[in-house]
């Protein structure tokens, strides 16, 4: 079993909407109590590869060695587009939702992933993934 923190790649739909509301000044809300902590395909593949010549059993956990908020994400993407600050309005999760959404994603990574991956943190991983990813 791998246990993956958070993919990246599962912003796509959240980055492009939020991207077509800041093209068109107008204010995206961000959550700023919510944290991520950011995984690449590339990194899955080379623990599923791993895991499968090395006969590995058990749970694994990877993520990267940090998190980013919804707001910081925000505000990079506001910044690679040349927006106003004002564009960004973080907001906390309703009360009526605290109970129900994970605040922190980030797991304590088993000792052998040191041996396969190099961790990058959350913040290089979105910035590395807008840009390879996200027509801006």
């Amino acid at each position: 079993v791998i246990r993956v923190s958070k993919l990246v790649d599962t912003l796509k739909t959240l980055i492009l909407n939020w991207k077509l509301r800041l093209k068109k000044n107008k204010a995206i809300f961000p959550f700023k109590n919510i944290n991520l902590s950011l995984v690449t395909k590339e990194s899955i593949m080379k623990v599923v590869k791993f895991s499968i010549l090395n006969n590995t059993s058990g749970v694994i956990h990877l993520s990267s060695n940090d998190e980013i908020s919804y707001e910081k994400i925000a505000k990079i993407l506001r910044k690679k587009l040349k927006k106003n600050n004002t564009l960004v309005k973080p907001i906390n999760v309703p009360d009526n939702m605290q109970n129900i959404v994970q605040k922190h994603s980030i797991l304590k990574n088993n000792i052998f992933l040191k041996k396969i991956l190099k961790f990058s943190n959350s913040k290089k991983i979105f910035t590395n993934y807008l840009s390879q990813n996200i027509k801006l």
